[in-house]
């Protein structure tokens, strides 16, 4: 008993001692404190990412596209390829929307050239009446897309008139020619000026058109993309032979996806129609992508965690089972389990902090390789690292403690005890 606590403290506790001294090689350490910093890091950098990607794909989620996305389908209806012509086809789009609009849970239909979120579609130059070009600050090429609407479409994609009026059935090809705009290409052709009843003209038409309306910006190209000038033609003055059967209903418009077809089909069995789709279809659709990346970083990113996690454990738990001895000489000469708790802990979360930090450092330029495809959020986001570092410290820290406290429950004379 006497033999086995005649120990060099000295010794032991300057890290001379054998395997079960204070500090144990140095080396050793040096090594297992570098492996925990470089997990640390990778865990930092890979959360950090994949904390931009999900804060990214939030805000594009977040964005008002400008129509209401609910309750809201579309089918594709091609009559040029069954040979229509102008006078026969608007005869069946009339007809098409009026039998759709009176089936039960339908408020309202429209016929489109297109519909939102999948393209702008080929861009028409403007030329505000009185000018061969728009002045001031716009471009000399100023386009805007185009979309050739029937009558009702605007209440039927729930997107606001900010001022005029919309289409009605009286726009027709022998009424004077209008068209409506967005409030973006309002903007640039008459700042600080009401655009109701002024003209333009569209493309290489040398027919000018009176704007009768101005539409709520909406998004044309996808969530991402900010709205750009945008025109609409009546249906009834700008015929074409492709158009989208726009169905707004009461609430779920599954049930009423094949009833519509039939009533389609009803008036023209032989038209190929595509499979009807759901605008909450294609708002996903168009963020398939950033929901995707963000998914397959956040995975990796919790894969990482817990790799670092259980390395961080193993680490420490043979560190503390090395140390035994130190520990036992540490609390035979008066250390208490706090004192015990609190040395390893410092010890097990010091290499955690420095990773910690060169983590920040690498996510900052990582992030910034990846910022053109980001959306609302800079590659330096403070809720995004802040958010990382958080949860790796938790993580980190719920590691550490349980060797910790194995390491503080150690009985002194047990530990001195082994050779």
């Amino acid at each position: 008993m006497f033999q086995s606590f005649r120990l060099d403290l000295s010794s032991a506790l300057t890290g001379q001692a054998r395997s079960g001294g204070v500090r144990g090689d140095r080396s050793g350490t040096v090594l297992r404190e570098l492996l925990i910093a470089g997990q640390v890091m990778i865990s930092v950098v890979v959360l950090g990412v994949a904390g931009l990607f999900l804060r990214s794909l939030l805000a594009v989620e977040r964005i008002d596209p400008g129509f209401e996305t609910e309750k809201l389908f579309v089918i594709p209806m091609d009559l040029g390829s069954q040979g229509y012509q102008p006078p026969q086809a608007q005869e069946f789009y009339r007809r098409v929307v009026e039998r759709v609009a009176a089936l039960p849970g339908v408020r309202s239909a429209a016929v489109a050239t297109r519909f939102l979120l999948v393209g702008g579609g080929l861009r028409n130059s403007v030329t505000p009446e009185g000018q061969t070009a728009p002045a001031g600050p716009t471009a000399l090429d100023l386009t805007a897309g185009l979309n050739t609407v029937g009558p009702g479409y605007f209440e039927t994609v729930g997107m606001p008139l900010r001022a005029g009026r919309a289409f009605t059935a009286n726009d027709r090809v022998d009424s004077p020619p209008v068209v409506m705009i967005n409030e973006t290409l309002a903007r640039r052709l008459w700042p600080g000026q009401p655009a109701v009843g002024k003209r333009l003209r569209l493309g290489d038409d040398e027919q000018y058109l009176e704007v009768v309306g101005v539409a709520a910006d909406a998004r044309y190209a996808g969530l991402r993309e900010p709205p750009s000038p945008y025109a609409y033609r009546p249906v009834l003055q700008s015929f074409s032979p492709v158009m989208m059967l726009h169905v707004r209903t009461e609430g779920d418009p599954q049930p009423l996806l094949e009833k519509v077809r039939r009533e389609v089909q009803a008036l023209d069995p032989a038209l190929p129609l595509l499979e009807p789709r759901t605008i909450s279809q294609v708002r996903n659709f168009s963020i398939w992508a950033p929901r995707m990346g963000a998914g397959l970083l956040a995975f990796f990113g919790l894969l990482a965690l817990t790799l670092a996690a259980l390395g961080i454990y193993g680490v420490l738990a043979f560190a503390v089972g090395q140390r035994k001895r130190e520990i036992g000489i540490r609390m035979a000469i008066g250390a208490d389990r706090r004192n015990v708790l609190g040395l390893i802990l410092r010890q097990g979360m010091r290499p955690v902090v420095v990773g910690a930090v060169l983590g920040i450092g690498a996510t900052l330029f990582f992030a910034r390789l990846f910022a053109s495809l980001l959306f609302g959020v800079g590659a330096a986001d403070p809720v995004a690292l802040t958010g990382a570092v958080a949860l790796l410290a938790l993580v980190a820290l719920a590691a550490v403690f349980a060797p910790a406290r194995r390491a503080s429950g150690v009985d002194p004379a047990t530990a001195l005890r082994q050779s």
